[in-house]
């Protein structure tokens, strides 16, 4: 792999809030675009295909569904390929005996870096949640282990912190979603989810495998949260079927959300009070499956799933990475997006009968 040594000159911004958003085609990126429309905030689309995926063509067809759906008049797309094994081989090469785990959010920052200061944008937006934050595995011998550690908010300091010292005091990189759960994220989707059917969620098999655990808690989710029209075009025209409630081999990952196991599955996830407050959801539209059994069994007290709605449906107002020039606007929209989700899942609530 050969390093080659480009001369980059920013161009001078005409919008000081107008910024450039990595979108992967999944529900969290969904979630910005309609923050960002809500709150009147410009921006233009970066989407990164990895070669770990799958062809980068199909890759690119499916994340563009989603894109042209949501974007603005003003919205340039841009799109950059990544070759893994190439990186792979480059990492080999300077003597590093292992490849960094969760290489591929930090990575994608920096592929924005350069596209920022052409295009003379403000900001990258982007989309990691406060889940990310919190480890998959509880391991006394070593430590706990965060599978998301590369989108946690340590990892957006040092970053940001790397950047500045060492780059462009220009660049400014920060998540729009942050400060929420998926709970809220989900309800943010909801802001315009007529377009919501073309988001996937898959690190196996692009759109969606219905086989691993991202796939189960987002489509579990999904149907918990979205309307019954989005959910029948998720079916008609997503390759989703609901069968996924049912396979067998989905089974273990339902029970880790659920609590039954003892860590939650090692990817991109949220976690256990998350995944409980979607069940309950879904087991009140009265959905079928195995899985929905299994909760059901728990008889989790309605005082429990309270405390659950409670912690879910919450806005991390300290977050300190908003700049002060947009900051209220997206917490305005987040917060509005927070109480009338909550609002909502708890009047679903009082239909709950344990």
């Amino acid at each position: 792999m050969k390093i080659k040594t480009i001369e980059i000159k920013q161009k001078e911004s005409t919008d000081e809030n107008k910024g450039i958003v990595l979108v992967g085609g999944g529900k969290d990126s969904y979630a910005m675009v309609q923050i960002l429309q809500k709150a009147k905030i410009d921006f233009d689309v970066l989407s990164i295909n990895f070669s770990e995926y799958g062809d980068f063509k199909k890759q690119q067809e499916i994340i563009l569904k989603m894109i042209n759906s949501v974007k603005n008049n003003t919205t340039k797309v841009h799109h950059i390929d990544v070759q893994d094994f190439e990186l792979f081989e480059y990492i080999e090469s300077t003597g590093l005996k292992t490849v960094p785990g969760m290489f591929e959010t930090p990575m994608s920052i920096l592929l924005a870096f350069p596209i920022q200061l052409i295009n003379g944008l403000k900001y990258v937006f982007i989309g990691n949640e406060k889940t990310a934050d919190y480890p998959n595995l509880y391991w006394n011998k070593e430590g706990d282990i965060n599978h998301q550690w590369g989108k946690s908010l340590e990892a957006e300091k040092a970053l940001n912190s790397l950047m500045y010292n060492n780059l462009s005091t220009n660049f400014r990189f920060f998540s729009i979603i942050k400060p929420l759960r998926d709970p809220v994220i989900f309800q943010c989707c909801k802001i315009n989810e007529q377009n919501y059917y073309f988001c996937h969620s898959c690190n196996i098999k692009k759109p969606w495998c219905l086989n691993c655990p991202k796939c189960v808690y987002v489509l579990l989710s999904s149907l918990a949260y979205m309307e019954d029209y989005t959910v029948k075009l998720m079916q008609e025209k997503g390759e989703v079927s609901l069968d996924f409630l049912n396979n067998e081999s989905n089974q273990l990952f339902f029970k880790q959300f659920l609590g039954i196991e003892p860590n939650i599955p090692f990817e991109c996830v949220g976690q256990t009070p998350d995944a409980l407050v979607a069940f309950m959801l879904v087991s009140l539209k009265n959905q079928k499956g195995k899985a929905i059994d299994e909760f059901n069994k728990l008889k989790i007290k309605k005082e429990i799933m309270r405390k659950h709605i409670e912690k879910t449906f919450y806005v991390d107002e300290e977050y300190q990475f908003f700049p002060e020039s947009i900051k209220q606007r997206i917490l305005d929209v987040i917060n509005q997006c927070a109480e009338e989700g909550k609002k909502k899942v708890l009047e679903c609530l009082e239909t709950y009968s344990n």
